[in-house]
């Protein structure tokens, strides 16, 4: 059975004519879509945050590791030949911290392009709302609001926020690259 857009609904219509079912349903969508985003942004954000909490245990843990093989075998009542192996680990958990950094950069990226794409069918859905409504009036509205938003912040140009997602991860890379070369440059 088929039914043409002029049957569908409660008989109730937009100014600009369309069915207020088909308003619904984009209202619907936007939503499900802006929602999807939230949830991308906050995966994104917890993710390296455990990044870093895991970066931050483990540096912890090496300096310990550090400190104890550096005291001389006398102190500590190692042998001579366990406190290379301490060094060994240390380097482990440096190249492993590496290893996070990386881990962390890649799924930055993948929530940042979800992010993005979630982004993209929320506005095709509002452009479509918007196209049921006064168009002179919601465009000037947004005209002003992004005017308004520009000048009390102007450097918003310099780099959308997932550079900075992305980026932050390089500094625990670099981390976890000087944590595995620290051991061989303190050797005793």
């Amino acid at each position: 059975m088929s039914t043409s857009n002029a049957t569908i609904g409660t008989g109730s219509e937009t100014p600009s004519g369309k069915p207020t079912d088909e308003q619904a349903f984009l209202q619907v969508m936007y939503k499900e879509y802006c929602d999807r985003l939230r949830q991308n942004e906050a995966l994104r954000q917890q993710g390296i945050a455990v990044v870093f909490a895991l970066s931050g245990a483990l540096t912890g843990v090496e300096g310990a590791l550090l400190v104890f093989a550096s005291k001389s075998t006398t102190e500590n009542g190692l042998q001579g030949a366990a406190a290379p192996l301490l060094f060994v680990l240390a380097t482990i958990i440096g190249l492993f911290v590496m290893l996070l950094g990386i881990s962390g950069c890649l799924f930055a990226i993948k929530l940042s392009e979800r992010v993005d794409l979630h982004e993209y069918y929320s506005r095709m859905y509002r452009n479509e709302l918007q196209k049921m409504f006064d168009q002179k009036k919601y465009q000037c509205l947004r005209r002003k609001a992004n005017e308004d938003h520009g000048s009390k912040w102007p450097c918003k140009q310099l780099a959308n926020s997932h550079v900075y997602w992305i980026g932050i991860n390089y500094v625990v890379i670099a981390l976890g690259f000087v944590m595995a070369i620290i051991p061989w440059l303190c050797r005793p």
